[in-house]
């Protein structure tokens, strides 16, 4: 018995019931072209996401390889600043250790590539939107700090 709505084209395609008055089952050799598409899709989702969930690991390794070198450079760069007063070349040289992390797309690598950059502004004041004041060194200082610490626990998995 065919369902009411199998006057409708639209619905009737749609739900793939009327050419043979019952859906398709999976083992039916015979497959609507509209579950043809359906099963196709639902198939090339799987594969994408089965993708997806190997493509981090993969990521997180390529990108360590970068960010824990930045960070052994950046350590003793960072362990010069004081918020009473900083050699400018120490900008330059914290600017140096981060250049490897541009492009990278991690969290830990974009976090603390934008943090240590504000750090060295503060330093040589180079930002005219931020203008260097001991009180924001010393903020920007402790979070470069927590951020260098949290990269190298993001590349400890």
């Amino acid at each position: 018995m065919k369902p009411p709505w199998c006057g409708d084209p639209t619905v009737a395609n749609a739900v793939g019931v009327c050419a043979s008055g019952r859906q398709s089952a999976p083992g039916n050799a015979k497959l609507e072209p509209m579950q043809h598409r359906t099963r196709s899709l639902v198939l090339a989702l799987a594969a994408a996401c089965m993708h997806l969930t190997t493509a981090p690991a993969a990521a997180n390794a390529d990108e360590c390889s970068a960010i824990l070198p930045v960070a052994d450079r950046l350590q003793p760069e960072l362990n010069q600043v004081f918020p009473s007063g900083t050699a400018p070349y120490v900008a330059g040289r914290i600017r140096s250790a981060l250049s490897p992390l541009y492009g990278l797309t991690s969290a830990a690598a974009v976090d603390l590539r934008i943090r240590s950059d504000m750090l060295a502004a503060q330093i040589d004041d180079s930002d005219p939107y931020r203008p260097a004041r001991p009180d924001l060194l010393a903020g920007d200082l402790a979070k470069a700090n927590e951020l260098l610490a949290a990269a190298r626990r993001y590349c400890a998995h």
